[in-house]
This record gives structure tokens, C-alpha cells and sequence, in this order.
């Protein structure tokens, strides 16, 4: 079949336009700067610093994405409910990091989970409180439009909410003891208690809720959802946990007093265990001194007794075997001896020899005179 050169070109020229804008398509979302949206009093997070930078563990994170992606970011920090609005609104891509929420999923899509948050109430130490239900006595602050307004509302229906538009205005009010109880997510409710110098003036009461905290984005953008969870993915596990080490434990805060106690306490648990050693050792010492002073006694004792044995042992005692003509003894062995060597080997006796005066006359008649 016979195509015309001009046809051939048209043809080239379509296929090429149709791959430029399947590229200008993939494309297109690496080609611009990438607008970041959260809090600005959501420490340890986000927050801008003293210099209105953008801080926290967060920011890091979502520089460590777009290094991975090669893509250029700007963060946006406002608000909490502005947030909100810039993401509904399009002047924002990417909202950093919140809950998902029926409320939500509306008019945001969105990531795998970046990390696990837990929110909490926290009281004022003046308050005897042991029961959520007693929480209706009181005022609770919240942020507005957060995740935590929303769940008080759903689940604790009874409680009296009193709305702040930030974190930061929410903890300085109840440093200033105009709240006696407010709900937060714990690292940013400890970080404001540490930062207003209120961490004694408060304790946590119970944890209400433990969520994913997600990045989203406006409904139906598809391609940046990907997008930021094929670049999550990329980060290595290292990187994540030296990010996450950097901000959860620098920032979450223990009360002023807590560190010396903990030292002091140490140094009590040291002592007593010295002491105890000490008090040990001295028992062994005195226990071991009157086993020595025991054994001493019943080697003493049994000395006396083997010296007495001793002293006995060469005594002549039970029945010994003698003969009834020559007067020869009969050994253990069986053997006969003489009377005077028996004797000698079994006492320590010895013999000098005489004549009695029988044996004397008989033997020795001629000398021997009768008195």
C-alpha cells in the first residue's frame, strides 16, 4: 500500500506531539516547585524557629523525600485550620502530615502512613480527676479544627471545648493557668509544657487515640500520591530512625525535676546497695568468726578425746587366751607367744627378770635356805 510522503510526515509529527505530552504528563509534577503545607506550632513536627525558618522532624523528613526525588519543595507554615485551606484551595500540593478523618477524605487523598501519633489530655496537677466522665465539670482547650476537636466531639459529646486557633496559644493559656486541662498530641503537649516552664503545673491523664499520621493531597491527584509514596519507600530505614531520634527524643520533654530525682535517686540506690554489702560482709564476718570459734572448740574437744585414747590405747582389757600349762599367749594371728612378750607388744610395760621363792628352791635347792 502506497503512502504519500506528506501523509508520512503528519503521522510523524502527531506521534511525536502524543509522546511530548505523555512525557509533559509524567512529567509535570517534577517540573514545578512543590508547595509543603502544615503547622506552624506543631512541635516537634513542624515550627518555624527563631529566625521563621520551617523546623522539625517533618520538615527533615519531607527534605529527605525530595533529595530522593530530585525535587524542589517550599514549605508553607500557618495555622492549623489555614492549612486546611490551602490544601482544599490549591495553593498548597502537599499537606505535611495529619489524621485521617471522615471529614476529610471529602475533598484530600491520602499517603501510607509516615509515622504513629498518640493524643492525650493533660490536667492540672490541682485537679482530683480519676474519670473521663468528671471531665464535664471542666473547660478542655483544643486546636481549632484539629483532629482532636473532632474526636472530643464524636466521643466525649459531654465535654466543654474551648477553641484555639494553635498549639502554642492553646499551651500558653494553660501555663498561665486559664486551663486546667487540654488535649494534644503528646510530643507537642510536652514541648509547649517545657518550653512555658509548665510541666509541673500538669500531668498526662490518658491517652485518648493512637493514629497514623498520613501526607495528603487534593482529591483525585493521583500521580503526586504516587509520587510521595514511591519516594517515602526510597528513604532507607536509617534515615528515617536517625530523623525521627533527632526530634521525638530531643523534644519530647521530661519535667524539670525529673533528671535530679533520677539522679539522686542513683546515688540513694548506690549507697543502699554499698550498705547492704557492707552489713552482709560484716554477718559473713561475724558468722564465719563463730563457725571458726565452733570448730575450734570441736577440734579442741576431739583432741582431748584422741589424747585420751591415746593414753589408753596400750591398755590390756577383754579376754586373752592363755595357755593353762606353759602360760603362752595367743595373738590376733594365731600365733603363741611368751607371756612377757605379749605383754610388751600390747602395753608399755617392760620386764626384768627374777626368781620367785618356789621357782627358786626348785630350781636352785642347794642355795636356797628357807627363813
Amino acid at each position: 500500500m502506497f503512502i504519500s510522503r506528506t501523509k508520512l510526515k503528519v503521522a510523524n509529527i502527531i506521534l511525536s506531539l502524543s509522546l511530548l505530552c505523555m512525557f509533559f504528563c509524567v512529567e509535570s509534577v517534577l517540573a514545578k516547585t512543590i508547595v509543603i503545607t502544615n503547622s506552624a506550632t506543631f512541635p516537634p513536627f513542624s515550627f518555624l524557629n527563631d529566625t521563621n525558618e520551617p523546623q522539625g522532624l517533618l520538615i527533615d523528613l519531607w527534605t529527605e523525600w525530595a533529595k530522593q526525588n530530585n525535587q524542589e519543595i517550599k514549605f508553607t507554615l500557618v495555622d492549623w485550620n489555614k492549612s486546611l485551606e490551602l490544601l482544599r484551595n490549591g495553593e498548597a500540593d502537599i499537606h505535611a502530615g495529619l489524621f485521617q478523618s471522615t471529614s476529610r477524605k471529602i475533598y484530600m487523598d491520602f499517603s501510607d502512613e509516615l509515622i504513629q501519633l498518640t493524643g492525650a489530655i493533660f490536667l492540672s496537677t490541682s485537679l482530683n480527676i480519676q474519670d473521663l466522665v468528671e471531665l464535664k465539670k471542666i473547660e478542655i482547650g483544643v486546636t481549632k479544627g484539629g483532629f482532636e476537636e473532632n474526636y472530643l466531639r464524636r466521643n466525649l459529646g459531654y465535654v466543654n471545648l474551648r477553641l484555639f486557633e494553635n498549639n502554642e496559644q492553646l499551651a500558653k493559656s494553660a501555663s498561665k493557668g486559664e486551663l486546667t486541662a487540654f488535649v494534644a498530641d503528646y510530643p507537642v503537649g510536652m514541648y509547649y509544657l517545657h518550653r512555658f516552664k509548665a510541666q509541673e503545673k500538669f500531668r498526662l491523664f490518658k491517652n485518648l487515640y493512637s493514629n497514623a499520621l498520613c501526607s495528603a493531597v487534593k482529591k483525585g491527584n493521583r500521580k503526586l500520591l504516587t509520587l510521595i509514596n514511591d519516594g517515602m519507600q526510597q528513604i532507607n530505614k536509617d534515615d528515617k530512625e536517625r530523623i525521627q531520634q533527632k526530634w521525638i527524643r530531643s523534644e519530647q520533654m521530661l519535667p524539670s525535676w525529673f533528671v535530679p530525682f533520677l539522679l539522686i535517686a542513683g546515688i540513694i540506690i548506690v549507697l543502699c546497695g554499698l550498705l547492704f554489702y557492707v552489713y552482709i560482709l560484716q554477718r559473713n564476718k561475724i558468722r564465719l568468726k563463730y563457725l571458726v570459734e565452733q570448730r575450734t572448740t570441736e577440734l579442741r574437744e576431739k583432741n582431748i578425746e584422741l589424747e585420751k585414747a591415746l593414753s589408753e590405747v596400750k591398755k590390756l582389757s577383754g579376754f586373752i587366751p592363755i595357755c593353762a600349762n606353759c602360760k603362752k599367749i595367743r595373738d590376733d594371728k594365731g600365733y603363741w607367744n611368751q607371756i612377757e612378750e605379749y605383754i610388751r607388744n600390747h602395753s608399755e610395760a617392760e620386764f626384768s627378770h627374777s626368781l620367785c621363792p618356789e621357782c627358786a628352791k626348785k630350781l636352785y635347792p642347794e642355795f636356797y635356805q628357807e627363813d
